[in-house]
Protein backbone atom coordinates (compact mmCIF):
# COMPACT_ATOMS: atom_id res chain seq x y z
CA UNK A 1 0.00 0.00 0.00
CA UNK A 2 1.65 3.55 -0.99
CA UNK A 3 1.68 5.55 2.04
CA UNK A 4 1.06 9.49 1.16
CA UNK A 5 4.24 11.86 0.89
CA UNK A 6 5.31 14.00 3.26
CA UNK A 7 6.69 17.22 1.51
CA UNK A 8 8.60 19.99 2.77
CA UNK A 9 7.35 23.59 3.02
CA UNK A 10 10.37 24.25 1.21
CA UNK A 11 9.10 22.18 -1.46
CA UNK A 12 5.67 23.41 -1.25
CA UNK A 13 7.03 27.09 -1.62
CA UNK A 14 9.01 26.62 -4.34
CA UNK A 15 6.22 24.60 -6.57
CA UNK A 16 3.42 27.20 -5.25
CA UNK A 17 5.88 29.73 -7.00
CA UNK A 18 5.99 28.59 -10.04
CA UNK A 19 2.51 27.58 -10.26
CA UNK A 20 1.96 31.33 -9.49
CA UNK A 21 4.28 32.46 -12.29
CA UNK A 22 3.44 29.81 -14.67
CA UNK A 23 0.04 31.35 -17.61
CA UNK A 24 -2.14 29.82 -19.93
CA UNK A 25 -4.54 26.97 -20.13
CA UNK A 26 -3.31 23.75 -18.49
CA UNK A 27 -0.15 24.97 -16.90
CA UNK A 28 -0.93 24.06 -13.32
CA UNK A 29 -1.53 20.40 -14.30
CA UNK A 30 2.78 20.59 -16.10
CA UNK A 31 3.97 21.89 -13.12
CA UNK A 32 2.29 19.20 -10.90
CA UNK A 33 3.53 16.33 -13.19
CA UNK A 34 6.85 17.64 -13.49
CA UNK A 35 7.45 18.08 -10.11
CA UNK A 36 5.48 14.59 -9.06
CA UNK A 37 2.51 16.36 -7.46
CA UNK A 38 -0.94 15.44 -8.25
CA UNK A 39 -2.77 18.87 -9.73
CA UNK A 40 -5.50 18.52 -6.48
CA UNK A 41 -3.11 18.64 -3.90
CA UNK A 42 -1.30 21.48 -6.06
CA UNK A 43 -4.48 23.32 -5.97
CA UNK A 44 -4.52 22.73 -1.85
CA UNK A 45 -0.68 24.01 -1.75
CA UNK A 46 -1.96 27.23 -2.86
CA UNK A 47 -4.55 27.67 -0.75
CA UNK A 48 -3.05 26.59 2.06
CA UNK A 49 0.46 28.01 1.74
CA UNK A 50 -0.84 31.48 0.09
CA UNK A 51 0.23 33.21 2.86
CA UNK A 52 3.86 31.18 3.19
CA UNK A 53 4.01 32.38 -0.91
CA UNK A 54 3.32 36.45 0.03
CA UNK A 55 5.69 36.83 2.78
CA UNK A 56 8.67 34.46 0.90
CA UNK A 57 9.71 32.78 4.61
CA UNK A 58 9.34 29.37 5.97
Amino acid sequence: MKTNAKYTPSFKFQVVLEALKAEGRGAEAKIARAYGVHPVTLAGYGVCELPLAETGSD
